[in-house]
């Protein structure tokens, strides 16, 4: 038998909702509690969206088996829960939609070396396994780690909706497995690395509702596989890139782009979205649009 890992004491950690009543030294967790997932008896799993509040206990780690903890959906409104480095054998974490404040510990690869997914940023340099990075929706600061993505197998990579500031990472495509980039609604600035021309995987580009600036690198127009391009709402300049032949969204609202819109349009069998409102598009609209081509589904707004 475990102690459950959530008080319903005031004083001695976060709160129990109602939900978890059932979680009493008299049952087993292993049979009695749905948000429990065991291997052969043993405890291998932690899964709770119950609206929790106050702090994450670091007491869950005495579950020494646990490999997989989602606490995702809750109001933790704490700094990151150190605590969690006692947790070993994690191969899944996921503490998204919370409240988080602060900065991202500069100590958070002592995270569990097992650990596959993360909802929250680290230094991934000694989490070689690492693949995924999922944060969202949580009041989280400071500066991405320079060392993002360098000996990592990463490949999604997601931080919206925080509060980050500074640049993006130049190595952020040093693996080259990098499928989804997501970092929009923050405060992130400074030019788009060239080296985003690495990305050779890249299906999804999301840097809207930013302060980046500068002029778009030409290697997007390379990036062959990208299905997704969104840049709205930052202060980019210069001519529109290229439209890679996969692209199905091309988004770049907002900004202070100029020149005419690229003739690669023409060539895009899948474009269904072409919005590059509020900038200083100019010269003459593509023979493509009035000829007729293979963009079957093609959405734009005024220029």
């Amino acid at each position: 038998m475990i102690k459950p890992p959530f008080s319903t004491s005031k004083t001695s950690g976060p709160i129990n909702p109602p939900s978890l009543s059932h979680w009493n030294q008299s049952s087993n967790p292993c049979t009695s509690w749905p948000e429990i997932t065991c291997t052969a008896n043993t405890i291998t799993g932690i899964t709770i969206k119950q609206d929790i509040k106050g702090v994450v206990p670091p007491f869950v780690c005495d579950i020494k088996n646990l490999t997989h903890l989602d606490l995702s959906w809750n109001f933790f409104n704490e700094n990151f829960p150190t605590g969690l480095y006692n947790c070993t054998s994690l191969e899944y974490l996921d503490l998204s939609q919370n409240y988080f404040v602060g900065r991202i510990p500069d100590d958070i690869s002592q995270l569990s070396p097992e650990l596959k997914y993360l909802s929250l940023l680290v230094g991934i340099g000694r989490l070689p396994k690492l693949n995924d990075i999922r944060i969202f929706r949580n009041n989280l600061s400071g500066q991405l780690p320079p060392d993002f993505g360098r000996y990592s197998e990463l490949k999604i990579f997601e931080v919206s909706d925080n509060n980050f500031t500074g640049n993006l990472p130049k190595n952020l495509c040093y693996n080259g497995m990098l499928k989804r980039l997501i970092v929009y609604t923050n405060s992130l600035s400074g030019e788009i690395p060239n080296s985003i021309g690495n990305c050779s995987r890249l299906y999804t580009l999301w840097l809207d509702r930013n302060q980046f600036t500068g002029e778009l690198p030409a290697t997007i127009g390379n990036l062959t596989f990208l299905e997704n391009l969104q840049l709205d709402d930052n202060m980019f300049y210069g001519n529109l890139p290229e439209i890679p032949i996969n692209m199905i969204v091309y988004s770049i609202k907002n900004n202070t782009m100029s020149g005419a819109i690229p003739s690669s349009i023409c060539g895009s069998s899948f474009l269904e979205a072409f919005y590059v409102s509020h900038n200083n598009i100019s010269g003459t609209i593509p023979n493509c649009f009035q000829n007729g081509s293979r963009l079957t589904s093609l959405k734009s707004k005024p220029l």
